[in-house]
């Protein structure tokens, strides 16, 4: 169609190829303006997952230092600006991201891996596209040169970022960037990361306009929608396990987070997420986004419920009426009948399944918790616990939220001392770990034997019995968040196929980019190019 822009994209893509989901669902009166004509990915299996999804791509299976690669992009290139003289060449690069971010502590970095970005100079001189965007984690920024360690030189942070900037701005590119909350487009996760725009030439560059918030209130541009929550995404007919029979009893730490996002979320029987990854009370609301999703199981739903999300040091609970926190690879979500607990966190970190889910990350760090919340495992915030009435946190490569269950369901963490998240929140972060939200869950009745004291009991444990037969509730229950939950946070529909294995899978969730968020970038870049076209018309 003359009257609207063509862009053609090569997707340098990284998991579960949330950029190249993103940039087909874009749409500008009823009008598809990207066509993703190539993408790259040295994984096999996420290959295989991009062809079934993305059929009409032509998809490379090779490290993106090959020159092979290169030189079959130029061709390509050459033939589509040959065919659409007017279409717009965009490469987009998710460049790995581990040896940037602070979720790897104080580990040595990996040179290799950091070296990455420099590879992008023979992409442009090859293509020299229109546009070259990217998505990292926001300390990309701080990117600098080692010691003899391996260690960032703290006097030197941020130089070897601001040297490559720079480098491409000298090949005749404008610069900007910003960073991003995927709950703040409409996803069901709260994660947040670093995107940058080069230009060539005048071509311009534009950002998405928000469309939801987490505090709604009018302004001179209307009102913003509240953050979705997570817990929209969660199957509740999915029962976890009872924390008093296991054959392996619970460490002293998890009890922590199970105890800290019951006397947060139970007393309101609201539904929280538990995050596996810190070390503090780390619960989010199942009514909030998730917390970010790794590609470790991080989140757990805690019935009552919350998101015990297993990513950080301290609490960190979710309730599930707020957005998951990030999803992460490994799992750290936990769903506690109902919360989610986000594992990757050092403070209270629990998140609500009424709120997005936090950052998905490549390990299970999310499990739900009936009470419902999220406990988030990956942050250091005193009181993290997110309602499952909201968005769960991000989503990272080990997945950390659990949800929690006494039928009032939170999302916890298994790391270190969440609290987890109510169900009513976006999920936290999915990480890429398998440290996932698991859910946990409270049930109540008038059967008290399983709650007497043990010798064997650890104090917090103890402590936790207590609680239950002073409000009545005969077990918890907690289980990981599954792989349909965790594609659902993240953006991906339920029919998204993915190849390999559980792990593998939740390691693709964890590791890509939240297609909302490019579907808004690319329709707001559209909307500016259309002008063009009329200017020029």
């Amino acid at each position: 169609m003359e009257d609207y822009p063509l862009i053609l994209e090569i997707d340098l893509f990284c998991g579960a190829g949330g950029t190249t989901t993103g940039s087909v669902r874009a749409r500008i009166d009823e009008y598809q303006p990207v066509k993703v004509i190539a993408c790259v990915n040295h994984d096999e299996k996420a290959i295989e997952s991009h062809k079934v999804n993305h059929p009409d791509t032509l998809h490379f299976n090779e490290d993106i230092r090959s020159q092979y690669v290169i030189d079959e992009l130029q061709r390509l290139v050459k033939y589509y600006r040959s065919k659409y003289p007017n279409a717009y060449i965009l490469l987009w690069a998710s460049m790995e991201c581990t040896n940037y971010s602070k979720a790897k502590g104080g580990e040595p970095k990996d040179p290799d891996s950091r070296s990455l970005p420099n590879e992008m100079f023979r992409y442009l001189d090859a293509i020299n596209p229109d546009y070259f965007e990217f998505e990292n984690v926001e300390e990309f920024m701080a990117w600098g040169p080692l010691d003899e360690n391996g260690r960032p030189k703290s006097m030197k942070r941020g130089q070897e970022y601001l040297r490559w900037v720079q480098a491409i701005k000298d090949r005749g590119y404008r610069y900007e960037k910003r960073m991003l909350d995927a709950a703040d487009y409409g996803a069901y996760t709260s994660r947040e990361r670093l995107f940058g725009k080069f230009a060539k030439g005048d071509l311009p560059i534009v950002w998405p306009e928000a469309t939801h918030t987490a505090e709604p209130r009018d302004n001179m541009f209307g009102k913003l929608e509240p953050w979705k929550p997570v817990r929209d995404c969660l199957d509740f007919h999915i029962e976890g396990k009872s924390m008093f029979t296991r054959k392996k009893p619970l460490v002293e730490n998890t009890c922590k987070r199970i105890l800290a996002g019951l006397e947060k979320y139970v007393p309101d029987f609201e539904e929280f997420l538990m995050k596996y990854y810190g070390n503090g009370a780390n619960v989010e609301s199942i009514d909030q986004p998730a917390g970010t999703l790794t590609k470790k199981d991080r989140f757990c739903l805690i019935q009552t419920a919350f998101i015990d999300k297993q990513y950080r040091s301290k609490y960190n609970h979710q309730s599930i009426n707020e957005p998951a926190g990030t999803i992460v690879s490994n799992d750290k979500h936990c769903l506690v009948t109902a919360w989610i607990d986000k594992a990757y966190t050092g403070k209270t970190n629990h998140q609500g399944i009424n709120e997005p889910a936090g950052t998905l990350l490549t390990k299970d760090k999310f499990s739900l918790v009936q009470a419902h919340f999220i406990d988030r495992q990956y942050s250091s915030g005193s009181h993290n616990h997110s309602s499952v009435k909201k968005p769960l946190g991000a989503i990272t490569t080990v997945p950390k939220s659990n949800l929690v269950s006494v039928k009032v369901p939170w999302i916890m963490q298994y790391n270190y001392n969440n609290v987890g998240n109510t169900v009513n929140e976006p999920s936290p972060t999915l990480l890429a770990s398998r440290h996932h939200h698991y859910v946990a869950q409270a049930v109540y009745g008038n059967n008290l034997s399983r709650l007497e004291p043990k010798e064997a009991d650890n104090p917090t444990m103890k402590k936790i019995k207590a609680f239950c037969r002073k409000r009545g509730i005969i077990d918890i229950k907690t289980r990981m968040l599954q792989i349909p939950e965790l594609k659902r946070i993240q953006g991906f529909g339920d029919d998204y196929y993915l190849a390999g294995t559980k792990t593998e899978q939740k390691k693709f969730i964890g590791n890509s980019v939240v297609p909302i968020v490019v579907k808004a970038m690319m329709e707001a870049l559209a909307h500016e190019l259309k002008d063009e076209v009329k200017q020029v018309a």
